[in-house]
């Protein structure tokens, strides 16, 4: 799944059958608790949570993974995921 922007607008992850969750930037101050209930759910099926954020607050400290990125470099990382993706 992608995400962008707000639940009520593109609707709902499946937190239910995820198994692989990628956080982008997320600010815990602009977001609700239905991303708090989500990875509440994630976390007690043991599904994989990534953070990439340059601050390891909040959500991002509850990630299996941190990626702690330079502010203003979310587009070049999400490029060279997909350039590898591309090459596979």
């Amino acid at each position: 799944y992608t995400i962008g922007g707000s639940f009520w607008e593109f609707g709902e992850p499946d937190w239910d059958n995820t198994k692989y969750f990628m956080l982008f930037g997320v600010a815990e101050d602009h977001d609700s608790n239905p991303i708090k209930i989500g990875l509440g759910k994630l976390k007690a099926r043991a599904a994989k949570v990534v953070s990439i954020n340059p601050c390891r607050t909040g959500y991002n400290a509850i990630a299996d993974d941190w990626i702690g990125i330079r502010p203003g470099t979310d587009g070049l990382f999400v490029l060279a995921l997909v350039h590898e993706l591309l090459k596979a």
